[in-house]
C-alpha cells in the first residue's frame, strides 16, 4: 500500500514510514488517528487506462486528490519514440506469425491424426505408397499441407506488405483449406 505525505506530496511506503519514524511503535492496523499522526493519505489504486502497447507506455503519475476525498492512484499515457514504434510492430508481427505457423502446424498434424498417422509429414510420406488407400491419403495430406502453406504465406506477404491487417489466427481460418479427408 502506499501513502502521499499531505505536506509534500511525496508517496511513500508503509515500510518507509516506519524507517522515518524508528521511535514510534505502530499498531497492526493503521487507523485514521496513525494516518494523521504520520501526516499522510492512503493512496488508492486505480485501474491502468487502455494503451497500445505498441505506440504507447504507461507510467504511475502524482497521486491526486479526487472529488470523494481521497488520494488516487493517476496515470500518465505516453507516446513512444517512432524508432521503438517500428521495432515493437516489428516484433508484434513476428510474434503473431510464429503463432499462426504454430496453429496451422498444429491443425494438419491433427489432421493427419484423424486417419492415424503420426503427423502431416507422415501422411505426405505415403504419397508414393505402392497400397492404394495409403498413396491416395498421402496424395491428399500433400495437396491439403501445400495448400495451406502456399494461402498462409500469401496472407502473410500482404501482412508484411501493408496491404491488410491480421490480429488472430481468427482473422484468416475461414481462407485456410478446409482440412477434411
Amino acid at each position: 500500500m502506499e501513502y502521499i505525505i499531505i505536506d509534500t506530496q511525496e508517496v511513500v511506503s508503509q515500510g518507509e514510514l516506519r524507517r522515518r519514524n524508528p521511535d514510534t511503535s505502530f499498531p497492526a492496523v493503521w487507523g485514521p488517528d496513525v494516518l494523521e499522526f504520520l501526516g499522510v493519505a492512503v493512496v488508492f489504486p486505480a485501474p491502468q487506462p487502455e494503451f497500445d502497447s505498441v505506440s504507447q507506455s504507461i507510467i504511475q503519475g502524482a497521486p491526486v486528490l479526487t472529488d470523494k476525498g481521497h488520494y488516487e492512484q493517476s496515470w500518465t499515457i505516453v507516446d513512444l519514440d517512432p524508432e521503438i514504434v517500428q521495432v515493437n510492430q516489428a516484433a508484434k508481427l513476428e510474434q503473431l506469425k510464429t503463432s499462426i505457423v504454430s496453429i496451422v502446424q498444429s491443425n494438419l498434424d491433427a489432421f493427419a491424426q484423424e486417419k492415424g498417422y503420426d503427423g502431416i509429414l507422415s501422411a505426405c510420406s505415403y504419397a508414393s505408397s505402392s497400397n492404394a488407400t495409403f498413396k491416395a491419403e498421402g496424395l491428399k495430406a500433400v495437396e491439403l499441407r501445400d495448400a495451406s502453406w502456399a494461402t498462409l504465406y500469401s496472407i502473410l506477404a500482404d501482412v508484411e506488405a501493408g496491404k491488410r491487417t491480421v490480429t488472430s489466427f481468427a482473422d484468416i481460418e475461414t481462407e485456410l483449406p478446409v482440412l477434411k479427408w
